[in-house]
């Protein structure tokens, strides 16, 4: 008797948590998708500017044709959380995702932030960041700080200074094939790279802006730079609250 009443109460414990679930299942379907990207969830895919460059963006496996590259691997893993397919919208480089915006060729891209880019589109606070810095040959001195351009002219004037700017990924490969240069510890300017889409489009951008920070607080973006092995790149800090 007591074996029965055992099984009988599993049952209905069972039964519970059948109901539970139901009744979830029905409010989510109820509920919908969240409306801010509703349009795109109607589609069934994400379409997702890639410039194809360098890991920063995009590059393509030659034996498989797979997309590799932080922006990439954002792409996918933004469609994950609409539930829709991911589809890259392919250029030849990065500098001319951004004449998809007029057209609203693309849904969402992942470029460098520039000033510019902000007449065809809208981007959200820094998700990726990296420095411009110097490469310099073996022996040179520290970074010569100068009062103004003119005193920087005359000491390039008198070949008192030898070195190379870019961003710090670029310099760090560059120095793994220079035997003795080095990448300088200092740092004149930041590049920030941001999530863009197209004008007119502000639920989108709102909701783009939602998964980059949670990309970043949970170490996603982190992840993604080191897969890709991206020496001198990092994540950005939180946006800030308005």
């Amino acid at each position: 008797m007591k074996r029965q009443k055992a099984i009988f109460a599993g049952l209905g414990w069972l039964f519970l948590v059948m109901c539970f679930q139901f009744h979830d299942a029905t409010v989510e379907a109820q509920q919908g998708p969240d409306p801010r990207i509703a349009d795109i969830v109607s589609t069934g895919k994400l379409r997702v500017g890639i410039g194809l460059a360098n890991l920063v963006s995009g590059v393509k496996d030659p034996a498989t044709g797979e997309l590799r590259g932080v922006a990439a691997d954002l792409g996918r893993a933004l469609a994950g959380r609409i539930k829709v397919e991911f589809q890259p919208i392919e250029y030849p480089r990065p500098g001319l995702v951004l004449g998809g915006a007029k057209n609203n060729a693309w849904d969402v891209t992942f470029l460098v932030i520039d000033p510019a880019r902000a007449a065809d589109a809208d981007f959200s606070a820094p998700y990726m960041e990296s420095d411009f810095t110097l490469l310099v040959p073996a022996g040179s001195a520290e970074l010569i700080r100068v009062d103004n351009q003119a005193a920087g002219a005359d000491l390039l004037r008198a070949g008192q200074t030898h070195a190379y700017a870019a961003p710090r990924p670029a310099l760090l490969g560059m120095s793994a094939r220079l035997p003795g240069s080095r990448v300088l510890d200092d740092s004149f300017a930041t590049i920030s790279f941001a999530g863009f889409v197209p004008k007119g489009h502000e639920q989108h951008l709102a909701y783009v802006s939602e998964f980059l920070e949670e990309a970043k607080a949970s170490q996603l973006i982190k992840t993604f730079i080191e897969r890709a092995n991206l020496r001198g790149m990092r994540a950005a800090p939180p946006a800030k609250s308005n």
